[in-house]
């Protein structure tokens, strides 16, 4: 279990526990601060793009090796599997959106407590941005808090630390209510686009007309 603290300035230290010999097994778990709302989105992308370049540099490594070089292969088709196999948003023009990493990713929206007094529109758009980059990256999302006593508040992160760490059974609770004092949870493959919708938002000035869903959160991120 490896925590890289102090965020993106050592970034670098991701290396070190995501290597060709963990990769098969490891779980990257990404937290991000609720009550800092303006630094969400731009982290998780941040860390998922870190995550990117450090599988690129594995899968160099493995597929130099005879013994290892279907291992990416083999990754993807698992990642592939965490979805049904009629999963709307793989087949079609929603499937030029998805772009499923190998490895097990849990995203972990902490402070949910420090959230839940924001405007009703704020908390849904919120909800569906980190939904739309859990979604698309193939990992999970998870709100957390440590000062709200509600079984759900740590109740559903334990689980789906479980699940990954210690071969649990699937976490099957899926709850998007971005309203009251639900904590949102949603496990790989169990969203849609349907669902998650696109922000209530359009481009002011001379910005350029967003192109997928993640631009478009992206942009409506950049007014929180």
């Amino acid at each position: 279990l490896w925590e890289i603290g102090g965020g993106s300035t050592h970034a670098d230290l991701l290396d070190v526990p995501l290597t060709e010999a963990t990769v098969k097994n490891v779980t990257v778990v990404i937290v991000v601060d609720l009550s800092n709302p303006k630094d969400v989105f731009p982290c998780v992308t941040f860390w998922m793009d870190r995550i990117r370049t450090t599988l690129r540099e594995v899968e160099t490594q493995l597929r130099a090796k005879p013994a290892t070089a279907k291992v990416m292969d083999l990754l993807r088709e698992r990642a592939r599997k965490n979805f049904a196999e009629d999963h709307p948003n793989l087949s079609g023009p929603a499937k030029d959106l998805m772009n499923l990493l190998p490895i097990n990713v849990v995203i972990i929206a902490n402070k949910a407590d420090a959230f839940s007094d924001k405007e009703p529109k704020t908390k849904k758009d919120m909800s569906r941005a980190l939904r739309t980059l859990a979604h698309t990256n193939g990992a999970s999302l998870v709100y957390s808090s440590t000062k709200d006593e509600s079984p759900a508040a740590m109740g559903n992160l334990r689980k789906m630390l479980n699940q990954h760490l210690f071969k649990e059974a699937p976490v099957e609770t899926r709850a998007t209510n971005h309203n009251a004092t639900d904590f949102l949870v949603v496990p790989v493959g169990k969203d849609f686009f349907k669902d998650i919708e696109q922000p209530d938002w359009t481009p002011s000035g001379k910005q350029p007309a967003p192109t997928t869903p993640l631009d478009q959160w992206r942009m409506a991120a950049e007014d929180w």
